[in-house]
C-alpha cells in the first residue's frame, strides 16, 4: 500500500523493479465549488475558486524582516469579495503562488467571523488558510482582473442617523481630477511624526464631485506623477479599496493604509472605458475638442487650443449661431472696476444666484425671529 501526501499535485510515480511495474499518480479531486457568498461558518469541507485582487503582509513582532503572515482580499466568479488570512508558517508550500491576480483553487479553508474595526470588503467574515488547506493554481480566469466596484458619487449619500465621526468602508471611485490643492504637511500627527497630505476634487460622468485626501507614499503618489507630466489635461484617478464619511454635507474620501491602491492615468481598459463614455456624453462640437482623452496620454493645452478649435475676431463673435468652443486672442487694456466680472453661481445649474433677505427662527434656541441673507437659484423656482 502506498500514498502520496494530498499537498503534492499531479503527481506520478512508477515502481519499475516490481513485476509487474505499479504507478501511482496523486491528483487533486475536482469536487464541487463553493461561491463566497454560500459559505457557512459551520462547515470547513469546501473548495474555493477564486482571484486575489490585493494581498499585503504583516511583519513578525521580532523580527521587522521577517513576515509574520499574509493579508488578503478574494474574490470569486461572480464578483464577491471577502478578506483571507494565512500565517507565513502555513504557506510555505505555496508561498509561491500568493501574489495579487492569481487565480486559485482552495481546499478546506476555515471560516470566522472579521471583527477588524475597519473591513476591507463587505460582509462579516473571514477565511483562514491552515495547516490543512490545500491551494493550487488555477489557470481559469475568475472575475475581472483587477475587480474594481465603482460606486457613482450621487449614490454615495448622508445617512443622518449614522455617527459621521467614523468612516465607511470599502469604496472603488473613478473620476477626472477637476482641482488640486497645494501640497500639505501635517504637523500635528498622534505619533509626532509629520505626514505628508495632497487633497483634489474628482469627478465622475454624472458631474458629481467627492474630495480625496491621499497621505505620504499615495500622496508621493500624485506629486511624482504631476512633476513628471506638468499641463497634462483630463487626467483619471482610480481608487480601490478606499472608505469616506461626510463633514457638514460634504463628502471626505481618504485611503486605507497598505490596503488603498491608487491608479493615475493607467493604461487599462477600466480608465480608456471612462474616458469613452466621457466622449460620448458630450455633443459632437465638444467632443472633438476631447478627442485626445481615446489614448492613455490626453493632448497638451497647446495641442488643445492651436489644433483643435477655431480663432475668431471679436467682432465676428455675433455672427455665431451654433454652439461651439472659440479662442479669442487680444490684448487686455484696462479692468472696468466699476462693474463686477464675476458672479456666485448655482451649483446645479451654473446660472447666476441672488441674495435674498428672509425672515427665520434664531439658530440659538431662543424666541424671536432674525433677518438673515440667503443666495437663491432662479432656475429652482420655475
Amino acid at each position: 500500500m502506498a500514498k502520496l501526501h494530498e499537498g503534492l499535485k499531479d503527481l506520478t510515480i512508477k515502481f519499475l523493479h516490481l513485476d509487474p511495474p505499479l504507478q501511482i499518480t496523486n491528483e487533486m479531486e475536482e469536487g464541487a465549488i463553493t461561491l463566497l457568498n454560500n459559505l457557512d461558518l459551520n462547515v470547513d469541507n469546501y473548495t474555493i475558486r477564486i482571484r486575489i485582487v490585493r494581498l499585503w503582509t504583516r511583519a513578525d513582532f521580532n523580527n521587522a524582516r521577517k513576515v509574520y503572515c499574509y493579508d488578503m482580499i478574494f474574490m470569486d466568479s461572480e464578483g464577491t469579495k471577502m478578506q483571507a488570512f494565512v500565517l507565513a508558517k502555513n504557506a510555505s508550500g505555496y508561498q509561491h503562488l500568493l501574489e495579487e491576480k492569481r487565480c486559485l483553487t482552495i481546499r478546506n479553508p476555515s471560516l470566522g467571523e472579521n471583527r477588524q474595526k475597519v473591513k476591507y470588503a463587505n460582509g462579516g467574515l473571514k477565511i483562514n488558510l491552515n495547516n490543512n488547506t490545500v491551494v493550487e493554481e488555477c489557470h481559469e480566469a475568475i472575475g475581472s482582473e483587477w475587480g474594481f466596484d465603482f460606486t457613482p458619487f450621487d449614490s454615495v449619500v448622508e445617512d443622518p442617523t449614522v455617527d459621521n465621526k467614523f468612516f465607511k468602508s470599502p469604496i472603488d471611485v473613478i473620476g477626472f481630477v477637476v482641482k488640486s490643492f497645494p501640497f500639505e504637511v501635517d504637523t500635528e500627527t498622534n505619533n509626532g511624526q509629520n505626514q505628508k497630505k495632497v487633497t483634489f476634487m474628482l469627478e465622475d460622468l454624472n458631474n458629481k464631485q467627492i474630495f480625496v485626501t491621499l497621505w505620504d507614499g499615495y500622496a508621493d503618489q500624485i506629486m511624482e506623477y504631476e512633476s513628471s507630466n506638468r499641463g497634462e489635461k483630463n487626467v483619471v484617478v482610480i481608487i480601490q479599496f478606499g472608505k469616506y464619511r461626510f463633514w457638514e454635507g460634504i463628502c471626505l474620501f481618504q485611503i486605507c493604509y497598505t490596503v488603498t491602491r491608487v491608479l493615475i492615468n493607467s493604461d487599462i481598459d477600466e480608465v480608456a472605458e471612462f474616458k469613452q463614455r466621457f466622449i460620448e456624453k458630450l455633443s459632437p462640437e465638444m467632443s472633438s475638442s476631447y478627442s485626445g482623452l481615446s489614448s492613455s496620454v490626453a493632448k497638451s493645452a497647446t495641442e488643445e487650443f492651436l489644433s483643435d478649435l477655431t480663432f475668431f475676431p471679436i467682432g465676428s463673435l455675433t455672427s455665431i449661431d451654433t454652439t461651439r468652443f472659440v479662442v479669442i486672442v487680444g490684448t487686455i487694456k484696462s479692468f472696468a472696476s466699476n462693474n463686477e466680472w464675476f458672479y456666485n453661481a448655482c451649483t446645479n445649474c451654473n446660472k447666476k444666484v441672488s441674495t435674498v433677505t428672509v425672515v427665520k427662527e434664531k439658530q440659538d434656541g431662543t424666541d424671536g425671529s432674525e433677518e438673515v441673507t440667503v443666495l437663491e437659484c432662479k432656475t429652482d423656482i420655475y
